[in-house]
């Protein structure tokens, strides 16, 4: 078992202190980029419709948010060690086409690896919609079957099994950015399959940690309070892999396995 939330809460807050001004601006950045972000894919959908909504969202999304979003957890993480730089480095991996293409294979890594098992887990999901669609059956030339009104709840009830199952399967990749940005020599496979096995002891925490800051989580849906939330929450998040990384090397050493990532 790793720390509990409460000292991970403690820890966070020790690192920020006296750096609130920098660690604000630094979640003002990546705020406003999602925003802007968020803005244009409305005058995609409003113009361009929901096809081209859905595709500029995802790429946006791989291409720019989410290397954006690991140049802000290496920001944090430094932090935590006592280095204050300044937000400029949020921008760290798009400051040469090494560190773009590097950020950007953990990113298509993480995300074609979760649509792919998020497709087979909402398949039955999307058969069950399918077959309870009168277009289905007129295709064939027949009448809708009786039993077809019985479908919409057996259909919510697999999105729902499904989206539970997605989500336990996403935990699993929790710590696979920490890893990544802590270890400039870390090959992406390797931090996507160790933070599987690290989560494995550390998964319960992890979630409950996660619901500890559900309150905190909310408030951010107001956007302007979530400059002020954020660097508290990434913070947090990166001293509870830190502490999960220090629980596995723990086991390892017990088990006479030399630590992977003594240095995390």
């Amino acid at each position: 078992m790793t720390a509990g939330s409460s000292a991970v809460k403690a820890t966070a807050k020790t690192a920020l202190k006296g750096k609130w001004i920098k660690s604000i601006v630094a979640s003002i950045i990546l705020a406003s980029t999602v925003l802007i972000f968020a803005v244009i894919g409305e005058f995609v959908l409003l113009f361009a419709g929901n096809i081209a909504a859905v595709i500029y969202r995802v790429l946006f999304a791989v291409f720019v948010v989410m290397p954006l979003f690991l140049g802000t957890l290496r920001f944090f993480w430094r932090l935590l060690f006592g280095m204050e730089d300044d937000p400029v480095i949020l921008f760290y991996y798009f400051s040469s086409q090494d560190l773009y293409r590097r950020a950007l294979k953990l990113c298509l890594s993480l995300t074609v690896r979760i649509a792919v098992i998020g497709a087979v887990l909402f398949l039955p999901a999307a058969v069950a919609d399918m077959l309870s669609k009168a277009e289905f059956y007129e295709a064939f030339g027949n009448a809708i079957p009786m039993w077809v009104s019985n479908l919409w709840p057996v259909s919510v009830l697999l999105k729902s099994a499904a989206g539970v199952a997605l989500a336990l399967v996403v935990i699993r990749y929790y710590a696979a950015p920490v890893l990544f940005i802590a270890d400039d020599s870390i090959d992406t496979a390797e931090a996507i399959h160790m933070s599987s096995v690290i989560a494995r002891g550390s998964y319960a925490d992890f979630v409950y940690l996660v619901f500890s800051f559900l309150g905190w989580i909310l408030l951010c849906f107001l956007y302007v309070p979530i400059v002020f939330i954020l660097p508290y929450l990434l913070v947090s998040y990166l001293v509870h892999v830190r502490f999960a990384v220090a629980y596995f090397n723990k086991r390892m050493s017990r088990a006479d396995q030399a630590p992977t990532f003594s240095g995390v």
